[in-house]
């Protein structure tokens, strides 16, 4: 065995034997066996930090471009993971470190390579061979859960844990310890949609992001290498944003994120990971203790912290994550006080004579021992561990012949910070007549004021200032903001009557600038050793030169001079012997020049540059530029001309020449001046430059004809064999020379064909689409030079008309360049100048025969002010003025008595605007418009009150909890006294909740007293039963009941006989509650909707988004939209069938390079559903509906919903996979729905998920299905 190809991270030993003992001849047959054995070596783990083999293997390539046109001569090459084919693993392919370009610079990777990051597999001669976690070919050895190699398991521990705090910015999560395996941190999104909370991970060495830093957030999927472990993220577009990684354990600490941003919304994030149980840790309990459990005698603990077993050194908790909790000790706290509720009455007694009902109002307080400390209120939370008062007793009405009668609590002066209600009191009598208030002196003094809205205010809190947004140049520093109710955070809504405190400020960072440098010029001599330079300068992002210090601070100044070496001169003096006889300040020093250095430009105008040097006139040798200041410099930089910029100008490809079969399509090729964008007379130009000339004409395919059996694919001239599939041998991909870019700038793009005609002229369709060249790539990706304008002159004129401004219009390039305007396009110009907008000339009418008109008034409004309540519904106000119309606008027209003999054309110049004036005008002046301080205000009746707007208008905004009251029942006594009760409940979204999220000061009283007549009254009112109501929603609803009038001994009499008595109401209001739809036929009905699109249906007493189709027509069908699209909402019948249909290769992975064939039954399939059918009764999907579907692949029908199936193995292999996603949906798959096997050898994997909303599956057989 040779030398070992590793020496840490699992080498590879090789052994060859030759076939010469002896070496065959005269028709001898060759040796038979094995020619080369390999063996494992160097299986030591490399050190922690150590580069990874592949990633040394592209380093040998760096500062290697290939001559690839667009790489950097400095190119860095990195290894290339993702999207290689299994297949082409242990070739070495190679990343430009930066971008996503990648080539393959090695046929094979030197052996013992892996052949990924996220396998011990290794690559062996180019082929990946199995090996297990301790580095050894063959082994199966693997890591458990917690990454050990050849673990059972026992000694791991997962860690589990959850954030919801929303805070501006970037917040710290958790920190998972190196050794952390199994990781899986999902972020939900708000109420099933995507929010502006996003995971970001942190190298804690570094302190460096590598995902989603720097407020900047990755939308697609990616994989990421860290810590010797492969981490997967699904981007930040996905609903639930996830990370998440295999059994490879990590090798440095990780700090999992939050970013924040917008609105704010709480995270929803759950993390957990895998360790193994730590001996190098463990609990100890010191003196740090708890905070006490109870406002009053309550008690607490120790906290244990984690330390390190040999030196006691506290490290952070999660070293000693499911290590044993030490037993706690309890001690108590807060003993100098005590807790109880206090009650008092709110309500009074509900019957002023007997036994009623009253409403206590409860408060828990804080009572303490020293007497001297009167008692605090605390929140009613701190009293849930006592016995809690009822807050409804038995009372006793004293029987006083008046006593006094309360009218309902107004609504509170403000909803937090403290406010106050009130309410009417007046002293009545029995039967309710009024008294005066003496009478009721007998009776406890009205409580007419209590107080209320007592709870903390929700307000802004601005948080510590994030760091400017730029490095350079102008950028912004954010305050993180949230909005606060005493020490809770909650959604920002909550302060939108709260005017939102400044938290963005201007930050201004050195000027951005980069160095810019030339080419370098040719060398100062032409033998021995001498300098070549080039010019150096720092330059803003403008292409301004700034000072050399904006750019230092970036990166250092690149070198601006570099010797150069040319053959030896034949009478060079030793430079030692001249420095040791010279004395330099006798030097005599000349400019220098070397020969010009090439044109700048490849045609138009340029400049040419060349080197210029100090050298000493009688040595000939370089010295100190010091030396060459009395002589005469000679000048660095010139002006050249190259030939006239052409390039190529293609027009679009006409028509086919025919309706069917092959023809021909043709353009126009044409060559343009760059400069001027003009047509040359002839090609020349563009010829001088070697500019290929674009195809006039293209061969062109329309369809079969009718009378062609066959046709013969095209032969495309200059295409290029790539892609061939040696299982379809005669089939390969072809493709076209690159066409001209669609665009010169602004990123365009250049296509070429690509086709897969057979070798025998037949139209192949066996290539394999996963090699594919592509056929698009982008090109001219610079900006497009943009017109640039200055600010507007002053008008050339006072007033009246025909007055202009006029401005400066220029075409410059995205680096400021000032272009011809030929550079950009002319229909996007700007207007240089444009009309004046003046105010009419004074016109001196004493002499005419014009008299004032009437005044005109006009109605002026103010700004809407706030709405009246910060919840629930109130007004909105403004005030509405009427006021005199401006003067000099028309105010005069023409005497009728009288004839003016001025000048005719004044005359009809000013009827003529007059006229205008009275049909335009008179329609703006009705509009109404904002008062203005300038306005005169008069009486408002001299305005046209038909065209008054509006001064109040009402408003609605959301309250997140809120009383709900019910309907008042009937009195309990059909004379007399007696009591009215009602259902209060708290709602929120109209939804009830527990009462203890509303506001108990504002909870509307749930009785109150009435009074139908006196028992003594010889007719009274018997009210019937209420009818239905009018409509069963909406505000349209009304009922009504009969009122029949009774003599005390019980007959019903006329109802004149009851004027006198109280009379019950015979009309109400009823059904008030917003519409409910049931289905899409009640939309239809209800609406006289005819729109197929979303509605909100109640299903099962939930409102659900539900599409309606077919609303048109008589029987519209509910379709349930899938917000996770069709990616993940597919069912797919599998079109490879093994060779070997007993076996199960790969694990029962899929591959395409399988030892399959493809199914020629035409069974194979793939449908995406975007909606599907759904029975709303009993919530079951319409499997077969396919209206809302897309057939992918297949002609015969479409694959139900959630079904799959191939015909690929009996091994119990299956391959066709189906996808459902609920996610963003009210809905998940019942726990009852089971996939059943159908067909031959039938066999199904079913993965459930996202809490039953995502099921997965994959199902086949031979044939068979599920």
């Amino acid at each position: 065995f040779g030398e070992c190809s590793r020496t840490c991270g699992g080498g590879v030993k090789k052994s060859v034997r030759h076939c010469n003992k002896p070496i065959p001849s005269n028709g001898g047959r060759y040796c038979t066996g094995r020619r080369e054995k390999y063996r494992s070596c160097g299986a030591r783990e490399c050190p922690p930090g150590s580069k990874g083999f592949r990633e040394e293997q592209c380093a040998v390539f760096n500062n290697n471009n290939y001559n690839i046109q667009g790489l950097p001569e400095d190119v860095k090459w990195v290894p290339k993971y993702g999207g290689i084919s299994p297949d082409e693993r242990c070739k070495l392919y190679c990343r430009v470190h930066g971008t996503s370009a990648y080539y393959p610079l090695k046929e094979k990777v030197v052996d013992g390579t892996p052949c990924g990051p996220d396998t011990y597999d290794i690559c062996v001669n180019g082929i990946c061979k199995p090996a297990g976690c301790n580095h050894m070919l063959g082994s199966s050895m693997q890591l458990d859960m917690c990454g050990k190699c050849g673990g059972d398991n026992s000694t791991c521990i997962s860690i589990k844990g959850s954030y919801n705090n929303s805070t501006y910015g970037y917040t710290r999560v958790v920190r998972i310890p190196a050794g952390s395996s199994n990781l899986d941190i999902r972020q939900y999104g708000h109420k099933g949609i995507t929010d502006d909370n996003y995971l970001a991970l942190v190298d804690e060495d570094t302190g460096e992001y590598i995902l989603n830093g720097g407020f900047m957030v990755s939308i697609f999927r990616k994989i990421l290498l860290f810590g010797g472990a492969t981490l997967e993220y699904t981007g930040s577009q996905t609903v639930v944003e996830r990370v998440n990684s295999s059994s490879r354990p990590l090798k440095k600490d990780l700090i999992l994120e939050v970013l924040s941003v917008g609105r704010l919304y709480p995270p929803n994030i759950t993390f957990q990971y895998t360790v193994q149980r730590s001996t190098q840790y463990r609990w100890e309990l010191r003196d740090k203790w708890t905070a006490c459990d109870k406002v009053c005698n309550g008690e607490r603990w120790p906290l244990p912290l984690c330390v390190k077993m040999d030196n006691s050194q506290h490290v952070p908790d999660e070293h000693c994550a499911g290590l044993r909790q030490l037993s706690r000790y309890i001690e108590s706290c807060n003993t100098h006080c005590i807790l109880k509720w206090r009650t008092w009455p709110i309500t009074e007694c509900s019957t002023h004579c007997g036994h009623g009902k009253q409403t206590l109002g409860l408060q828990c307080v804080q009572q303490f021992h020293d007497s001297n400390i009167g008692d605090n209120t605390v929140h009613n939370s701190s009293c849930a561990h006592l016995y809690k008062p009822t807050e409804v007793v038995d009372c006793e009405g004293p029987c006083n012949s008046t006593h006094w009668e309360f009218g309902m609590w107004s609504q509170c002066s403000k909803t937090c910070g403290g406010g106050t209600q009130t309410r009417s009191a007046h002293c009545v009598d029995e039967r309710g007549w009024p008294k005066d208030e003496s009478d009721c002196k007998q009776s406890d003094p009205p409580v007419v004021e209590r107080p209320c809205g007592t709870q903390e205010c929700p307000k802004w809190v601005l948080g510590e200032s994030s760091p400017c947004s730029v490095t350079c140049g102008v950028g912004e520093r954010k305050n993180s903001l949230w909005c606060q109710v005493g020490n809770r955070i909650v959604a920002p809504r909550y302060c939108d009557s709260q005017p939102v405190p400044p938290y963005k400020e201007v930050c201004t960072r050195e000027p951005c600038a980069s160095w810019h440098h030339g080419s370098w010029q040719q060398c100062s001599v032409t033998c021995g050793t001498g300098v070549s330079v080039r010019t150096v300068t720092c330059r803003s992002l403008d292409g301004k030169e700034v000072s050399e210090s904006s750019c230092s601070t970036i990166e250092n100044k690149p070198a601006s001079s570099q010797k150069c070496t040319r053959q030896a001169c034949q009478h060079e003096i030793p430079v030692r012997v001249i420095t040791s006889v010279l004395n330099l300040n006798f030097l005599r020093g000349v400019w220098k020049a070397s020969d010009w250095g090439s044109c700048s430009v490849t045609c138009g105008d340029g400049i040419r540059q060349r080197a210029v040097i100090c050298i000493d006139s009688s040595l000939g040798t370089p010295i100190d530029k010091e030396h060459c200041t009395e002589a005469l410099f000679v000048a660095t930089e010139e002006s050249c001309k190259q030939p006239t910029c052409a390039s190529w100008r293609v027009g679009v490809w006409k028509p086919c020449s025919v309706s069917c079969g092959k023809g021909i399509s043709t353009r126009e090729v044409m060559c343009i001046d760059s400069a001027s964008n003009t047509v040359l007379s002839n090609d020349q130009a563009c010829s001088d430059h070697n500019l290929a000339q674009p195809d006039r004409e293209k061969e062109c395919y329309i369809r079969d004809c009718p009378d062609e059996s066959s046709l013969e694919y095209p032969n495309h001239d200059g295409m290029n064999d790539m892609g061939k599939d040696l299982n379809n041998a005669g089939y390969m991909w072809r493709t076209g020379p690159w066409g001209e870019c669609s665009k010169s700038c602004g990123t365009g793009y250049m296509r070429r064909m690509v086709a897969c005609p057979s070798e025998d002229g037949n139209d192949g369709i066996e290539c394999n689409k996963a090699d594919r060249p592509v056929d698009r790539i982008a090109c001219n990706t610079d900006p497009c030079p943009a017109w640039n304008t200055g600010g507007w002159s002053e008008c050339n004129k006072s007033c009246g008309e025909g007055g202009y401004q006029h401005r400066q219009v220029r075409c410059q390039s995205h680096t400021g360049e000032i272009l011809a305007d030929t550079s950009c396009s002319a229909l996007e110009r700007p207007d240089e100048k444009h009309e004046c907008d003046l105010p009419q000339c004074h016109i001196n009418y004493s002499h005419t025969n014009l008299k004032p008109i009437a005044k005109e008034y006009q109605w002026r409004t103010g700004m809407w002010s706030q709405c009246s309540r910060t919840c629930g519904q109130g007004e909105r106000n403004r005030r509405v003025v009427c006021v005199e119309v401006p003067a000099n606008t028309y105010p005069y027209e023409q005497s009728v008595n009288h004839h003016w003999h001025g000048s005719t054309f004044f005359d009809s110049q000013y009827r003529k605007q007059y006229r205008d004036w009275r049909l335009v005008e008179r329609q703006q002046r009705l509009k109404p418009k904002l008062l203005n301080e300038t306005d005169i205000v008069v009486s408002s009746v001299k305005c046209d009150h038909r065209h008054m707007p509006k001064a109040v208008r009402g408003c609605i905004k959301q309250c997140p909890f809120s009383w709900f009251e019910g309907e008042w029942s009937e009195c309990s006594q059909s004379c007399g006294h007696g009591i009215q009760q009602r259902t209060v409940q708290c709602h929120h979204l109209d939804l009830v909740v527990s009462e203890d999220e509303c506001n108990p000061t504002e909870r509307p009283s749930e009785q109150r007293n009435c009074f139908n007549s006196n028992c003594q009254d010889e007719f009274y009112w018997v009210p019937g039963e209420w009818q239905d109501c009018s409509h069963s929603c909406g505000r349209k609803g009304r009922q009504q009941r009969h009122l029949y009038c009774y003599h005390r001994d019980g007959k019903k009499v006329t109802r004149n006989n009851c004027v006198r008595a109280p009379r019950p109401l015979r009309k109400r209001k009823c059904n008030q509650h917003r519409c409910s739809f049931t289905s899409c036929l009640d939309v239809q009905q209800k609406l006289q909707a005819r729109e197929d699109k979303e509605y909100t249906l109640q299903i099962m007493g939930i409102n659900v988004s539900i599409y309606c189709h077919g609303m048109s027509t008589d029987g519209p069908q509910e379709y349930l939209s899938l917000p996770a699209g069709e990616d993940e909402n597919f069912s797919e019948i599998y079109d490879r069938r093994l060779v070997s249909p007993d076996t199960c290769p790969y694990n029962g992975q899929r591959r395409d390079n399988c030892s399959c064939v493809v199914d020629s039954n035409g069974k194979a399939q793939l449908t995406m559903y975007s909606k599907v059918r759904l029975n709303i009764t009993s919530l079951r999907v319409i499997t077969q509906d396919g209206t809302f579907s897309r057939q992918v692949k297949g002609q015969h029908g479409r694959v139900p919903y959630g079904q799959a199936g191939d015909c690929y193995s009996k091994a119990e292999c299956p391959q066709g996979r189906f996808s459902i996603n609920l996610v963003g949906t009210n809905f998940i798959v019942s726990v009852f729905t089971r996939w059943e096997g159908k067909g031959s050898k039938p066999s199904k994997k079913i993965h459930w998920s996202e809490g039953n909303q995502k099921v997965s599956g994959k199902c086949g057989g031979y044939c068979g299905t599920c």
